[in-house]
């Protein structure tokens, strides 16, 4: 006997095809972070690259300074400051602190202030906002490919292991030629402005609008604070998708229009942060930038090499053939490691 359709058809039909999209091909935020993480990772396991030092901060700033890199100012002839509670007595309500500059613990900087333009777009008593920009470098796969055509090319006589090749490739070098060949190598992917929410001390709790690179136009804005919510009653209660997709407007007073407005510095960071990726990091293969638009110019504040795209938008079938490429290089060196390690392994067992 063929069933009646029913109510339930449609529900299930779309269910079905969700559980395939997701288990297939997922494209939600946070598959797309995992696989950046992945990537890294494995790269980092593999290369041993020392351009991942840059994701500590201080180790960001210095060597961005000495570059010429635009990185956030920070304070290099305080060796430590004292930071007094005016209510507090009796000892307490006091706190020392030792400038990373003089071997501390602490980075020691003056508060940045949102450029004009940007606090047009923001509620009253905004944090510092910034631009995540996501880039990525084909450097890190020239390098991985010149490394797998080496192994294809040497032989027993030559005497040359992928350790030896991989310590010759990923060698620190911090030296930039004039010419520049960023714009060869480096590419903006995405871009997103967090427009932090009123009275927060941090654009982590913000608005997210995305930003089209071609046209400089903000476009609609979602929230991610549902992202950031802890607790078994949370992960019950939270809703796993955010409540709105089509924001226009930030939502605390005095609810300044942000869709449709420009970002008039745009061009600017991203020719930035496609030099700082190719000065600081070219083999390192995707970089998320904090930007920071200040009323003293563009800085920046630090990288996220485990980067979140922030559900920015873009080309998403061009970045999963990048990894895919990656990936495969990738496969290709390590077997070579492991192959050579085996044979080491057994020569000095048969001795």
């Amino acid at each position: 006997m063929k069933l009646k359709h029913t109510n339930w058809e449609p529900f299930i039909e779309d269910v079905c095809r969700s559980y395939k999209e997701h288990l297939l091909h997922p494209d939600d935020w946070f598959s797309l972070w995992r696989m950046n993480c992945r990537l890294v990772s494995y790269h980092s396991f593999v290369t041993q690259s020392p351009d991942y030092r840059q994701e500590d901060k201080w180790t960001f700033l210095t060597s961005g300074k000495a570059l010429g890199v635009p990185v956030s100012p920070y304070f290099e002839d305080l060796t430590n400051i004292v930071c007094k509670n005016k209510n507090i007595e009796g000892g307490m309500g006091i706190f020392f602190y030792k400038n990373a500059a003089h071997g501390g613990d602490w980075i020691l900087q003056k508060k940045l202030r949102n450029a004009d333009w940007l606090n047009a777009l923001l509620p009253n008593n905004a944090p510092l906002s910034t631009m995540r920009v996501i880039t990525t470098s084909t450097h890190s796969l020239l390098a991985l490919n010149c490394l797998n055509d080496d192994d294809d090319e040497n032989d027993d006589s030559k005497n040359k292991d992928a350790e030896d090749s991989l310590n010759e490739v990923y060698t620190p070098d911090y030296s930039f030629d004039e010419s520049d060949e960023s714009s060869k190598f480096i590419r903006a992917e995405s871009a997103v402005l967090r427009l932090g929410r009123e009275n927060a001390s941090t654009d982590h709790s913000s608005i997210i609008f995305n930003v089209d690179m071609h046209s400089e136009v903000v476009t609609n804005g979602t929230t991610n604070a549902h992202w950031y919510q802890l607790g078994p009653f949370k992960a019950i209660s939270c809703p796993w998708l955010p409540q709105d997709t089509q924001i226009r407007n930030h939502p605390d007073p005095p609810q300044p229009t942000v869709t449709g407005k420009t970002v008039p510095q745009l061009k600017e960071a991203i020719d930035i942060v496609r030099r700082a990726h190719f000065k600081m990091m070219k083999n390192v293969p995707i970089v998320g930038w904090d930007v920071a638009f200040t009323d003293e110019g563009i800085y920046l504040l630090e990288v996220n090499l485990s980067c979140n795209f922030f559900k920015g938008r873009f080309d998403i079938e061009r970045y999963i053939d990048f990894v895919h490429q990656h990936w495969i290089a990738l496969q290709t060196i390590e077997y070579s490691l492991n192959t050579q390690k085996d044979k080491k392994a057994q020569t000095k067992k048969e001795i």
